[in-house]
């Protein structure tokens, strides 16, 4: 029996005799040949229907094993959704969790010394109809550290929940300033720079003078998170940063191997993992797959979400003798210019949304992402109308309803302002739209709807309408 085959069982062990599986005409285990000709592949958008059942509370909807808890994603790939977890999933990805902390202590021994400082999202936003925990994966893994941790780790998750949003990092820097912090483990990049800038408005010294013995820093280190990890670089030359791995709302898929790049071996025995070829539409498993090639994720796992798009791409690479998978990108381009991982999909619907409640009867909007410059570190709407009295309380307020880590950027890191709602008159809306189109101004989403300025200027000229 290979890895793929056990993981199969696995999932099988835990999810047949579920309404889904009994929906596709399988009540017995399946081969694993029988499981990808019977199964289809899915979207969110087409589990969405189980989901709410079992979010409602019906029980044995995708899984056999009952759900303790609702993971939800930060919108990256959409609005944001909600993973269901049992005590199955939980259980591997807290053995992969561990298996990474037990990396980073075993190759950097002396950090035992000081203290764990973890900075996730949040252990519960709210609580499904039945009851259970809403919360973010980072937050919920955060409060089911074991024993053999525990005594290193600075705060708790849960503990932090009951501070209000914008206060979270402030008192994490005032009670954390006088400890020996050894290692600074982020589920966000963000996260760390906004608590950075916390930590030195309160302190007034540079991170390194208030904690000298800082070695480690984890946390994402792929894909667009790529120019924030150049500033914590610069920031603090002297500290590693190592990579998470994969680890999503769905599962932890791989733990990084050498921590310095996002980079592992597949955790195959647990989940089920295949590879589509989004121009041939052509599935392969790890072993059939080409090397260096861009394939999305299927995944397979025993919580019941069975050959779900994750719309994470990925390359399988062989290194030392072995397959390995290598995260490259998400499935929607993002604008992350402070980790808000907002994209094109997100602001449309939120534009959309606002327009229809107030009756805004043009179709014709702008988009502008933030400056880096201090001054200009908000999303500007640009609409040719008439002023609209709280449409830009609306917008915003959507806005952090699609994203979560938008919501967090605002209320949390305070690295973002709200939105500002430039209104235009038709030529003066066309003014702009010619000036963006004669500077080629063109945003990383590539659409017309949305622009990344690379210019002071250009955020000066908006000024002017303000």
């Amino acid at each position: 029996m290979n890895d793929q085959e056990k993981a199969l069982k696995l999932i099988m062990k835990k999810c047949l005799n579920s309404e889904y599986l009994l929906s596709l005409g399988i009540n017995r285990r399946p081969t694993l040949q029988e499981f990808k000709k019977k199964i289809p592949i899915v979207t969110y958008h087409e589990l969405e229907p189980y989901i709410n059942r079992a979010y409602a509370g019906e029980k044995n909807v995708l899984s056999a094993e009952p759900i303790l808890i609702w993971g939800m994603t930060s919108g990256t790939t959409g609005k944001p959704k909600l993973i269901p977890h049992n005590k199955s999933s939980l259980k591997i990805y807290k053995q992969k969790m561990n298996l990474f902390f037990l990396r980073i202590i075993l190759s950097n021994p002396s950090i035992i010394n000081g203290k764990f400082l973890i900075l996730t999202g949040k252990h519960c936003n709210w609580k499904s109809p039945d009851g259970k925990i809403v919360g973010s994966i980072s937050g919920i893994m955060a409060s089911k550290i074991p024993g053999l941790f525990k005594k290193m780790i600075l705060y708790d998750s849960q503990t932090l929940d009951k501070l209000p949003d914008d206060k979270r990092l402030n008192y994490i820097a005032k009670e954390a300033q006088n400890e020996n912090i050894s290692v600074i483990a982020s589920s966000s990049v963000t996260y760390l720079l906004g608590f950075f800038d916390e930590l030195k408005r309160i302190v007034k010294k540079d991170v390194m003078d208030i904690w000298p013995n800082l070695k480690i820093i984890s946390c994402p280190c792929g894909g667009h998170y790529r120019t924030q990890i150049d500033e914590i670089s610069k920031m603090l030359p002297n500290v590693k940063i190592l990579d998470v791995g994969l680890g999503a709302t769905e599962g932890y898929f791989f733990v990084s191997v050498k921590g310095t790049e996002p980079i592992g071996i597949p955790n195959s025995k647990e989940y089920l993992i295949e590879l589509l070829d989004s121009n041939s539409k052509k599935l392969y498993s790890l072993n059939e797959a080409e090397l260096n090639k861009k394939y999305e994720l299927v995944i397979s796992s025993v919580n019941g979400i069975l050959r779900y798009r994750m719309g994470d791409f990925v390359h399988v690479i062989r290194k030392n003798n072995k397959t390995m998978l290598k995260f490259l990108e998400k499935k929607l381009s993002e604008f992350s210019i402070y980790g808000e991982r907002m994209n094109l999909e997100q602001l449309k619907e939120a534009f959309s949304s606002v327009k229809s409640k107030f009756l805004l009867d043009k179709d014709k909007f702008l988009f502008i992402t933030p400056s880096k410059i201090k001054k200009f570190n908000k999303y500007y709407l640009l609409i040719p109308s008439k002023e609209i009295k709280g449409f830009e309380k609306a917008i915003e307020q959507k806005m952090q309803e699609k994203n979560i880590n938008y919501k967090n950027i605002i209320s949390m890191t305070k690295l973002l302002d709200p939105i500002k709602v430039i209104f235009l008159s038709e030529k003066e809306f066309n003014r702009v739209l010619e000036s963006v189109h004669e500077n080629k101004f063109l945003g990383q989403g590539r659409k017309k709807e949305v622009y990344t300025p690379d210019k002071e200027s250009f955020y000066r000229f908006l000024q002017s309408y303000e």
